[in-house]
């Protein structure tokens, strides 16, 4: 945002005072984020200590009432970015507080065509109770689905999270179009390691890789399917590249000899092992494999 403001003081000051807005419940996240804030020099924007689910939407979007009693229109929001709590939605009396339904609230503070961009477990994509296959209907029939980039399995190392990310992006306010094609990236090759003692370090091609993604994305360069598919979708689907993925590349000569090398190194392996009669046919086996071919 100050990257757009340029040289403008003003209007980096107005970003401080009224364009930065944030919610977080837990009392030592919210204390962390204001010290970060304010040792950064932004300590004036709206950042409140409140639920998602109970927090003044129209206080927030700055919307009014008329002498009718309807609401216009704020400034509302423009942009999103959101990393729900995990795992909350464990009992019937907690489903409210899946993953998506963080999203689908998320989503309500944004002006019509507004970015929503949301970190979840992957298994979110998927719509694990009815509630949440509901959600994704419902998601669909009031925003767009444009991408879900799946992530690397160990982005969250560092906090000692297990637990495999995707990103998902959404438009606000314009229902999905059924032909609309949705953006499925796998990234789980980010440019990140795991390295003991470190933790989670760049192994040199952070960089270039992050580069490549947002030119994929914004249409500016082109990869096979293993790195992203393009598809229209449903509500029932699972959300997620490995769901749409297929291997549009036909095998070669050295893909067949590394199958046929992996198969006889297993066959060796249960032999040398005393399991060798696991996967020995019987002599019924062999004679009926013969009387069929």
């Amino acid at each position: 945002m100050f990257k757009d403001a340029g040289n403008n003081n003003a209007v980096k000051e107005d970003i401080r005072k009224n364009r930065l807005h944030g919610i977080e419940l837990q009392d030592k996240l919210f204390a962390i984020g204001t010290t970060n804030m304010i040792l950064r020099g932004d300590g004036k924007a709206n950042f409140r200590r409140d639920s998602i689910f109970e927090a003044p939407l129209h206080e927030m979007r700055g919307d009014k009432q008329d002498a009718s009693g309807n609401w216009e229109s704020g400034h509302g929001f423009t942009k999103v970015l959101l990393n729900p709590p995990y795992s909350q939605a464990k009992e019937k009396t907690t489903r409210h507080l899946s993953e998506l339904a963080f999203i689908e609230k998320a989503l309500e503070f944004l002006n019509p065509g507004g970015r929503l961009a949301a970190i979840v477990p992957q298994s979110a994509m998927v719509g694990k109770t009815k509630e949440d296959k509901d959600r994704k209907v419902s998601l669909l029939k009031k925003h767009t689905l444009d991408a879900v980039i799946t992530m690397n399995s160990e982005t969250f190392a560092d906090s000692g999270v297990g637990v495999h990310p995707v990103i998902v992006l959404f438009t606000a306010g314009r229902p999905h179009p059924s032909d609309a094609k949705v953006k499925f990236i796998n990234f789980q090759h980010d440019g990140y390691k795991v390295q003991m003692h470190r933790g989670l370090t760049d192994d040199g091609t952070a960089v270039s890789r992050r580069k490549h993604l947002l030119e994929v994305l914004r249409g500016d360069a082109v990869d096979n399917t293993r790195f992203i598919v393009r598809s229209e979708i449903a509500a029932a689907d699972e959300w997620q590249h490995s769901y749409f993925y297929f291997n549009d590349q036909p095998p070669t000569v050295a893909d067949f000899m590394t199958t046929v090398a992996d198969y006889l190194a297993w066959q060796v392996d249960m032999h040398a092992h005393g399991n060798g009669d696991l996967i020995t046919p019987t002599e019924e086996e062999t004679l009926e494999w013969r009387e069929g071919a």
